[in-house]
């Protein structure tokens, strides 16, 4: 009898271990698309900032050149 009841306690284990398994699982999918989500919000917060200082560059080229023509 004694052998029936640790094989129970062993397959009561075994699932315990494969809840555990795949809550681990769960767990590092979730952080593994958090930090694809904020790879993907920095890369777009360079380009932006990018974008912008470009933008910035040719609209204070084209403020200068107004200003040396206006003279």
């Amino acid at each position: 009898m004694s052998h029936k009841e640790d094989y129970d306690d062993d397959a009561i284990n075994e699932s315990e271990m494969a809840r555990t398994f795949q809550f681990d699982k769960f767990v590092q999918d979730l952080e593994r698309r958090e930090s694809i989500r904020k790879d993907a919000a920095q890369q777009a917060a360079r380009e932006h900032s990018e974008a912008n200082r470009l933008r910035d560059e040719r609209n204070r080229e084209h403020l200068y050149s107004r200003l040396r023509w206006s003279r």
